[in-house]
């Protein structure tokens, strides 16, 4: 996985269940950078979006359709595409809730491992599509 595409192609499926109102999801890249973080804030309805190397770049935040809940599990699915990732959360019955794109700013060549704070993580699958 040495090109920039490395990673392209790849999807999580897993069962995130935020245990405070800030946790997150972090994809590792290469010397200690976040290639893509992923910060449900409970309180405020919305998720963060942001990378890091060296210093954390501008978050984006998303609202629209926001459903996770306190101490609940919600299906989460990441994509990640040529474009960025692409992230989907669901409601029990299976129908989409939320859904947005969050453009790379590091390049998706390779993968450290995945860090997490303040959540219960299932992981379902991290496959190749």
């Amino acid at each position: 996985m040495g090109d920039n595409k490395g990673l392209v192609g790849y999807c999580l499926e897993a069962i995130y269940t935020p245990l405070s109102d800030h946790s997150c999801l972090n994809f590792m890249g290469g010397a200690g950078g976040t290639q893509f973080h992923l910060n449900p804030r409970i309180n405020a309805g919305l998720v963060a979006t942001n990378s890091k190397r060296g210093n954390w770049h501008s978050e984006i935040k998303h609202t629209n359709n926001f459903n996770f809940v306190l101490n609940q599990p919600t299906k989460l699915k990441i994509k990640i595409l040529d474009q960025g990732y692409d992230v989907t959360t669901f409601h029990d019955n299976g129908a989409v809730a939320m859904q947005f794109l969050f453009a790379h700013r590091l390049p998706p060549a390779y993968l450290a491992g995945f860090k997490c704070a303040n959540v219960k993580l299932e992981v379902i699958s991290f496959l190749k599509e």
